[in-house]
């Protein structure tokens, strides 16, 4: 079995969005964080140049603090991103056979 693959970024007071290579894995992790209110919306891409919108409000933290969410994936890059103009943390992981 392979194992995890994972991608985070930080910002502070500014929007951020961040990109996973899942390489195949189908199980998908997203945990975030935010100081104030925050939507992140989720993309999935094929070929890391044409990303589809997925989920407009994918996770929402409607007074900042921590949020995950967990799914099944079939898309080869995924992105999480907020416009939100707070102290913003994402981490997205990747499990499971490719």
């Amino acid at each position: 079995m392979a194992l995890p693959v994972e991608n985070s970024g930080k910002s502070e007071g500014a929007p951020l969005g961040v990109s996973l290579d899942t390489e195949g894995r189908t199980k998908i992790e997203v945990y975030v964080e935010s100081t104030g209110p925050a939507v992140y919306a989720l993309w999935g891409s094929n070929d890391e140049y044409a990303w589809r919108l997925l989920e407009e409000a994918f996770l929402t933290l409607e007074n900042g603090g921590r949020g995950h969410e967990g799914f099944d994936n079939a898309y080869r890059w995924v992105h999480v991103g907020t416009a939100n103009l707070n102290d913003n943390f994402i981490e997205i992981v990747a499990s499971g056979a490719p």
